[in-house]
């Protein structure tokens, strides 16, 4: 079974009322893609210091030191990673497993979800920062990088 994993991105745009993004979704259902979510992703907006998740970007500016800093990164990938391990099936060998990281940025999940054996597509409307996980990716294994696929593309219709 493959599996659409929905990242704060998704739930912006979807909560922005974009067009597009609804009609993606629709899609993946249609196509029979499993769409799943992580207690973590709602963190992932944490960059709201007025939204809901206001004492997490408080808490993890005060881990780094800095909003933004390398410690919080590390911090909200390994979030994000944990959680991914635990609602995603498996990726056994002889049995595809694929996965879509929209909005992937510099790849960091898709790369990590590459190594462990599933087929991902990355995309980003950021040509910067996919030429960026890229370049990143070329530094792991033919085996995790023939896993890997990045896309640019628009994540929100402008024209909602």
């Amino acid at each position: 079974m493959s599996a659409l994993v929905l990242d704060a991105g998704a739930f912006v745009a979807v909560d922005r009322g974009d067009r597009a993004m609804v009609a993606r979704l629709r899609v993946a259902r249609i196509a029979g893609l499993e769409r799943r979510t992580t207690g973590v992703v709602v963190a992932q907006v944490w960059r709201d210091p007025g939204g809901g998740q206001a004492d997490l970007a408080r808490l993890l500016g005060a881990v780094a030191g800095r909003p933004g800093g390398a410690l919080t990164r590390e911090v909200r990938q390994e979030l994000v990673a944990r959680q991914l391990r635990r609602h995603l099936p498996p990726a056994d060998r002889g049995r595809t497993v694929r996965a879509v990281d929209i909005g992937c940025g510099q790849g960091t999940q898709a790369i990590r979800l590459a190594a462990a054996g599933y087929q991902v597509t990355g995309v980003d409307p950021s040509a910067e920062l996919l030429a960026a996980a890229g370049r990143v990716a070329a530094a792991e294994t033919d085996a995790t990088t023939w896993r890997l696929t990045w896309e640019q593309a628009a994540l929100v219709d402008p024209s909602s």
